[in-house]
């Protein structure tokens, strides 16, 4: 030692000392090369993910200075293909980015492990649903198993102009889904020259009507599945998705060609179901053009309230030899106190930490009306043949807007269609 000291430069000596002194003193020695685990993590290259990771990466490393991160980005629509290559070239990470929908397929091969409770320092499945929000646990979970922790979590929330409103002379917004369609019907005014103003507007394509049906059904008691089996041509079911079908058919709030979030902006749609996350953007667009402002998600009149989220989070492969790192890895990332930032960066709600969403929605009446339904949130329509399903789902819902085909007739087809989708 005394050699070492002997020949080492000024600077060299005051880190030698440094960290001599730093061990005894409680400081966090520097991990070796050969000691130090690597937790491969491939995510999102997309919108605000490289910004806040970079910096969850450099402050957990800093914390865990025998754990390194190693973060791979990809863009958001190539890391389900990327995923399923590597593992058929037997090239994985130990932690990847998944949304729900896509995560059964990996979860019903075995590929992806459940919540390492011990890893999290918890005894239980139970100890784990408490790190979230009072009634969001129920919108995470898997068959009643928890595999992720979640990155952002978006449920559906109701927008409306204000201001048209109040030039109509309506002081109250609706909560029901019949009482909006009464309302949006007289909100619609057609010209000479078409469409000029529209009482709501319901997105039609991707997932968005996936999110929609199972809204009502759920509304209603029902679900997409019952014991295994396609479940829409249910009466109940049938009744619920009526009252969907109503809005364009019978009400006339919902019209096919005229509903875009572009026309709600220009302030011709009086209402606008839409995502929680859509809000700031809602606001940067609308500026004071009118007066935005958000309801409570509507349900049925004789139903009770429901709503549906889906979320990206982090998930733990099952090859990883490094899991219960990788656990503290995705832990620490989504952690209350890194809550905050995610949305502060990103607009992404991390479901952690009463404090900072309290402060949140004390200070803005409109993200707390959106809170509210994450109470009555479950989990959007996750299945191993997403991609196949929603496709179906979308035929269907345009089998009766656009084409006029009965609701019964038009559920019994889809759930023909789905039983041979779901025995392939």
């Amino acid at each position: 030692m005394k050699g070492l000291f002997r020949f080492a430069q000024p600077c060299q000596f005051m880190v030698l000392l440094v960290a001599v002194v730093g061990i005894g003193m409680g400081m966090p020695a520097p991990a070796s090369a050969a000691s130090r685990v690597t937790v491969t993590v491939w995510t999102s290259a997309t919108g605000p993910y490289p910004e806040i990771q970079a910096k969850l990466e450099k402050d957990f490393e800093a914390k865990h200075p025998s754990i390194d991160v190693k973060l791979e980005y990809i863009d958001w629509a190539q890391i389900q293909t990327k995923l399923l290559a590597g593992l058929a070239g037997g090239v994985t990470p130990d932690m990847v980015l998944l949304p729900t929908r896509y995560a059964p397929s990996f979860i019903e091969q075995g590929l992806l492990v459940p919540v390492d409770y011990k890893a999290l320092g918890l005894s239980s499945q139970t100890d784990f649903a408490k790190l979230f929000l009072p009634g969001v646990a129920g919108a995470l979970d898997f068959g009643g198993k928890f595999y992720f922790l979640p990155t952002e979590l978006t449920w559906l929330g109701l927008y409306y102009n204000k201001s048209m409103l109040d030039t109509a002379g309506i002081a109250k917004v609706p909560n029901t889904w019949e009482e909006l369609g009464q309302l949006g019907g007289k909100l619609t005014h057609i010209g000479p020259g078409g469409v000029e103003r529209a009482g709501l507007a319901l997105c039609r394509w991707g997932p968005f009507t996936g999110f929609w049906f199972l809204s009502f059904m759920r509304s209603a008691g029902e679900d997409w599945l019952k014991d295994g089996k396609p479940n829409f041509s249910n009466p109940r079911s049938v009744a619920a998705l009526q009252v969907f079908a109503d809005l364009y058919n019978r009400y006339r709030a919902a019209i096919p060609e005229f509903e875009s979030q572009e026309n709600f902006e220009a302030g011709k749609i009086g209402f606008i179901a839409g995502l929680s996350m859509a809000l700031a953007g809602l606001r940067e667009a609308i500026h004071d053009s009118f007066e935005l402002r958000v309801a409570e998600y509507p349900h049925l009149a004789s139903g009770r309230p429901a709503n549906i989220a889906y979320a990206w989070g982090y998930f733990v492969l099952a090859n990883s030899k490094h899991q219960a790192e990788a656990w503290k890895v995705a832990y620490e990332f989504t952690s209350p106190e890194n809550a905050p930032f995610w949305y502060k960066t990103g607009s992404l709600f991390v479901p952690r930490g009463d404090k900072w969403v309290a402060e949140m929605a004390q200070k803005d009446a409109d993200m707390r009306t959106l809170l509210g339904g994450l109470s009555v949130a479950t989990m959007e329509l996750a299945h191993p043949r997403f991609d196949d399903i929603i496709r179906e789902i979308n035929a269907a819902c345009n089998d009766i807007v656009l084409k006029g085909l009965g609701v019964a007739s038009a559920m019994a087809e889809l759930d023909a269609r789905l039983t041979k989708i779901l025995k392939r």
